[in-house]
């Protein structure tokens, strides 16, 4: 084993127990790494905005009655109401319940924009992949 390799060995080592931490400590709600990748400001929403990858956190009822919160992803494809900053959003099938709409109508209000404390009406940029 050359000198090289055994770095690169402990270098790969690292990075999977940092990976899983990150991981760990995020189950856990602490921190979120979309969340800090974001621009600081929300986008404007117009005519620029379509096309734009977008995820918010909805809430909805458990089968047991209680109340779940998940993070549906999808794209902006038109704008409904610029004044109102509502938007029709085509939402990833990957993503939805079987009784889930395909396509809905949302508000995206400036102060919900990446939130830290992320309750439902929360939105953001959907950035795919892994770090």
């Amino acid at each position: 084993m050359t000198t090289g390799s055994f770095y690169a060995d402990k270098l790969m080592n690292v990075k999977k127990q940092a990976y899983k931490e990150r991981d760990a400590r995020e189950a856990q709600g602490k921190g979120d790494r979309w969340s800090e990748m974001q621009e600081f400001n929300a986008p404007e929403v117009n005519s620029d905005l379509v096309g734009f990858n977008i995820e918010m956190l909805f809430e909805y009822p458990d089968e047991d009655g209680g109340q779940l919160t998940n993070w549906y992803n999808g794209e902006v494809i038109s704008i409904v109401n610029e004044k109102k900053n509502t938007v029709r959003i085509k939402w990833d099938p990957l993503c939805l319940g079987e009784n889930d709409e395909h396509e809905t109508v949302e508000q995206l209000l400036p102060m919900k924009w990446n939130q830290n404390n992320a309750k439902p009406g929360v939105w953001r940029q959907y950035l795919s992949g892994t770090m």
